[in-house]
C-alpha cells in the first residue's frame, strides 16, 4: 500500500509540473518542486510505516499525513486545471481530423498554467491555514429546535453541546483556553459532551482537565463516551490494561464535574416539570466500530410518554436504530465525523467527503418528528492535524414549545 500510494503521489506531482515547464520557470523554482515531489513521495510511505508500527495513529503519524495532505493539495488542484485543459485540446484534435484539418499538436495555454499555479499556490495557503490557526478557530453554532410535547418550564432551555474533544492532538493551552471561555460565555442550562475525549489514552487528558473543569451548567454537566475513549485504536499488553485505562479516564472525567452516562439515564426537573436525558457507550453502525452500548437499557425505567433527549457518540446509531425506535426520543446530540475537518461551509451550501460515509454528519436533521443534531467536533483527530473549512464547533441547542 505505501508503494501504491507512493507512486501515485509521484505521478500527480509529476503531472503538475508541466505548469512550470509551459511558464519557462527558472531552475531554482524547478528544483524547489522537486524537492517537493520527493517529500510528497517519502512523506506518505513514512506516515503509513509509523502508524504500522506503533499500531496506532499518534501525532508523529498525524503530522506525517498532515504533511502529505499540504503537499498533495496544491498538485490535485494544479492538476485538476491542466486536465480539464488537455480534455478540450483533445476535443479540438478531433474536431480537427474530423473536418481533415491540420492534425498538429495545440501547445499548452500559458494563461491557463497561470490559472493552474494560482489555484495552487491558495491551495497550499488554505492547508497550511487548516495545520496553523484553523484547528483553533472556534465558531459559535445557535440552534433552535421546537416540539409539540415540550414541557412549558422547558420553553427557551439552552444546552451546550460539545464533542470530540481529543486531548491528546492539542498543542497549545491558551487556544483551547479560548474556546473554553468561549463555551462558558453562552450561560447554557445543560452542559452535554458526547464523546471522544481522548485519541487512545486516559493520560492524554491530564494537562486539560482543568480547562474542562471550568465548565459548568446549573442543570449540570453529563457526557458518554466515544470510540476514541475505549482505547481500540492501540495496542495493549493486556486485556486488563486496556480496561484499567478506560476506568481511568472515566474517573477523570467525573472528576471534573462530569457525569457520565453509562447506558444511563438522568431526570431534570425545572418548576416541577420533568425532561430525561439518556446516555448509551458508543454504538457504531459500521462493521469497524465496537458496539458498546444499549438503548433499550440506557432508557430503562423511563415513563414512555416523556421528553425525551439522548447522547449517542456516533450519529449513524440515530440512522439504524433511534429515529424508528418505539419509544420516541425528542432529540438526539452527536459527534463523531468532525466533519472530515475538511470540507465546504456556507449559508446556502455545504459539502464534505464525510457525507459519502455519513449522511447526517453536521448540524440539525429531522425524521418522524424526532431531531438530530451532530457537532462538527471541538478537537481534531491526529490522522489530520488541523481543519479545513469545517471548524471546530460550539453548539448551543435552544428548546422550545412549538406554537
Amino acid at each position: 500500500m505505501p508503494i501504491l500510494l507512493a507512486t501515485a503521489v509521484f505521478f500527480l506531482n509529476v503531472y503538475a509540473y508541466q505548469t512550470l515547464r509551459t511558464l519557462s520557470a527558472p531552475a531554482y523554482l524547478r528544483i524547489a518542486y522537486w524537492v517537493v515531489i520527493g517529500l510528497s513521495v517519502v512523506t506518505p510511505v513514512a506516515a503509513l510505516c509509523i502508524i504500522a508500527r506503533l499500531g496506532e495513529v499518534m501525532s508523529v503519524g498525524g503530522w506525517a499525513v498532515s504533511m502529505l495532505a499540504i503537499f498533495l493539495a496544491p498538485a490535485i488542484a494544479m492538476t485538476v486545471v491542466l486536465l480539464l485543459e488537455d480534455v478540450a485540446r483533445a476535443v479540438l484534435l478531433a474536431v480537427r481530423y474530423c473536418l481533415h484539418l491540420s492534425p498538429a499538436a495545440l501547445p499548452r495555454a500559458k494563461w491557463v498554467s497561470i490559472v493552474s499555479l494560482a489555484l495552487g499556490g491558495v491551495s497550499l495557503l488554505v492547508m497550511l491555514h487548516g495545520v496553523t490557526w484553523g484547528k483553533y478557530c472556534y465558531r459559535v453554532q445557535n440552534q433552535v429546535v421546537y416540539f409539540n410535547n415540550l414541557p412549558q418550564a422547558f420553553d427557551g432551555f439552552r444546552i451546550l453541546h460539545l464533542s470530540d474533544f481529543h486531548a491528546g492532538s492539542f498543542s497549545s493551552p491558551e487556544d483551547v483556553q479560548r474556546g473554553i471561555d468561549l463555551a462558558n460565555e453562552q450561560h447554557a442550562d445543560l452542559f452535554v459532551f458526547s464523546g471522544d475525549m481522548v485519541n487512545n489514552f486516559a493520560d492524554e487528558l491530564y494537562p486539560w482537565a482543568a480547562h474542562l473543569a471550568a465548565i459548568k451548567a446549573p442543570y449540570g454537566q453529563l457526557a458518554v463516551l466515544g470510540n476514541h475513549d475505549y482505547g481500540d485504536y492501540s495496542s495493549w499488553a493486556t486485556a486488563e490494561a486496556k480496561a484499567a485505562n478506560l476506568q481511568s479516564l472515566i474517573e477523570q472525567e467525573r472528576s471534573i464535574g462530569l457525569q457520565v452516562l453509562l447506558d444511563e439515564n438522568v431526570t431534570i426537573e425545572k418548576d416541577g416539570q420533568k425532561i430525561v436525558v439518556a446516555g448509551v457507550q458508543n454504538i457504531g453502525m459500521y462493521s469497524h466500530f465496537r458496539i458498546y452500548g444499549d438503548l433499550k437499557k440506557a432508557l430503562s425505567g423511563v415513563d414512555s410518554t416523556a421528553f425525551k433527549i439522548l447522547i449517542s457518540h456516533d450519529p449513524s446509531h440515530w440512522d439504524k436504530e433511534v429515529s424508528d425506535y418505539p419509544e420516541k426520543i425528542h432529540l438526539t446530540l452527536s459527534g463523531h465525523t468532525h466533519g472530515f475537518q475538511f470540507g465546504v461551509e456556507t449559508p446556502l451550501f455545504k459539502w464534505s467527503p464525510v457525507q459519502w460515509i455519513y449522511p447526517r454528519w453536521a448540524g440539525l436533521y429531522e425524521k418522524n418528528d424526532r431531531y438530530l443534531y451532530v457537532n462538527r467536533g471541538f478537537g481534531f483527530i491526529p490522522f489530520f492535524m488541523g481543519r479545513v473549512g469545517i471548524l471546530p464547533e460550539i453548539t448551543v441547542i435552544e428548546l422550545r414549545v412549538k406554537r
